[in-house]
């Protein structure tokens, strides 16, 4: 069983009301961890890590790569790729 800290999890909510689908996890190694994710249709997402989440944006064929400079998600996450826009605005929105 991963310990908290040596992974990250994400979880989709297709309903947008926060009753998640299911939890993924990934083992971080070198600083990255890495998701897979089929979805057929947009979806809300959360992604934690250390005990801090954020909301991601997800559509069918989004390809998204996130940076986190420090231990903050808040303040130091950036995104790329073509779904970076949409999450861009969803982090400075909330």
């Amino acid at each position: 069983m991963l310990a908290y800290d040596d992974s990250c999890r994400l979880r989709t909510d297709n309903y947008h009301i926060h009753d998640f689908d299911k939890e993924i996890k990934a083992a971080i190694n070198d600083n990255q961890c890495s998701f897979n994710l089929n979805i057929d249709k947009p979806c809300i997402a959360t992604f934690s890590y250390n005990k801090q989440w954020v909301d991601l944006w997800l559509e069918p064929g989004f390809e998204i790569q996130m940076n986190i400079i420090s231990d903050s998600l808040y303040k130091a996450i950036s995104f790329e790729g073509n779904g970076a826009e949409p999450n861009i605005f969803l982090k400075e929105f909330y």
